[in-house]
């Protein structure tokens, strides 16, 4: 007897478990907040890295420091990810059909990978241009006023850097969360670009170019942090321990249910969880059905982002290793 659940409620102790119907409507408003506030997440990111690519290279170039134009160059590649996230952000939130009856929430991983990749080439093309410098040992005393462009590039990173890391744990988003640690990255590069110039105005000029290094090798590992990360969710790896262990214990919890099995897999913001178990088989059906919606009930008004339930009763005494429950 397999029962599919889907919703996003959150309900107190104790309380009875809502119909399908209300539990659907609830998931439905969440998503939709949810879905707000990843959007305009991103449009400020797509707003702040559009006029910080224009102000590092006029300023770069004019003030003579590599490190600065290595910097709009990452910031050129934070804008293509700022709009893939803004664009996956559209896709993964169109409803279900009968192609897609899980939703489009894995468009945020796609979109993830191709940002890394993008963002990856950017950093080879960084790091290609300061090691030419450092051999050729070509470099330039910067202008005081590059100084003060990475400082503000370094502090408006870090405002943007805290806001979306925070929406994006909201709303589990792979998409928003990729734009949050690239502008973490941002800060931390724009570090190195205000200490390579500083250092360079005060007499090693050739440390313009190697923060300019410094720069791209950030910009290298924050792509290969966010295309494992999106990797991880395309290749279905399967619930976090802690969660698998949560869902065990709710499901565990509930009164004449005995859990044999646990799965589960994430897509988008959505976990889905595949539970296996058995109960008297001499109750009615409607006890039965009972149980489930119950078990459905307290999983996904406890645990958070678990959007749809699976509950597979009598599913026979073989289970495999990978789904089995040790007691």
């Amino acid at each position: 007897m397999t029962v599919p659940g889907s919703g996003d409620h959150r309900s107190a102790g104790g309380s009875q478990p809502e119909t399908s119907g209300a539990i659907e409507r609830n998931s439905l408003l969440l998503r939709r907040r949810r879905f707000s506030q990843g959007l305009r997440a991103v449009f400020f990111g797509v707003v702040s890295n559009l006029g910080l690519i224009v102000l590092k290279a006029v300023v770069g170039v004019l003030g003579h420091s590599e490190a600065l134009v290595a910097d709009a160059v990452h910031s050129g590649a934070d804008l293509v990810n700022s709009l893939l996230a803004f664009a996956s952000l559209l896709v993964s939130r169109r409803p279900a059909d009968i192609t897609h009856p899980y939703g489009h929430g894995r468009a945020e991983a796609l979109s993830a990978n191709v940002a890394a990749m993008i963002i990856g080439s950017a950093g080879a093309l960084v790091i290609w241009g300061s090691v030419t410098s450092l051999v050729h040992r070509h470099s330039t005393r910067p202008d005081w006023a590059t100084l003060w462009v990475g400082l503000i590039a370094m502090a408006l990173k870090l405002v943007l850097a805290v806001y979306t890391a925070r929406i994006a744990r909201r709303i589990n988003s792979k998409a928003v969360n990729a734009d949050a640690r690239d502008h973490l990255a941002d800060v931390l590069s724009s570090g190195v670009v205000v200490v390579g110039i500083l250092a360079a105005r005060l007499g090693a000029p050739l440390l313009d170019p190697l923060a300019g290094l410094v720069v791209g090798g950030f910009i290298i590992y924050t792509a290969a942090q966010i295309f494992l990360g999106a990797a991880n969710e395309l290749m279905d790896t399967s619930l976090a321990p802690e969660v698998r262990a949560e869902v065990i214990a709710q499901a565990g919890a509930v009164h004449g249910i005995r859990i044999s099995g646990v799965a589960g897999r994430t897509i988008g913001d959505m976990t889905l969880v595949e539970i296996h178990a058995d109960v008297d088989p001499t109750i009615s059906v409607a006890e039965a059905g009972r149980i489930v919606d119950e078990v459905k009930s307290r999983l996904i008004g406890c645990i958070a982002d678990v959007s749809h339930v699976v509950v597979e009763l009598n599913s026979g005494v073989f289970e495999p290793e990978t789904l089995r429950v040790e007691r």
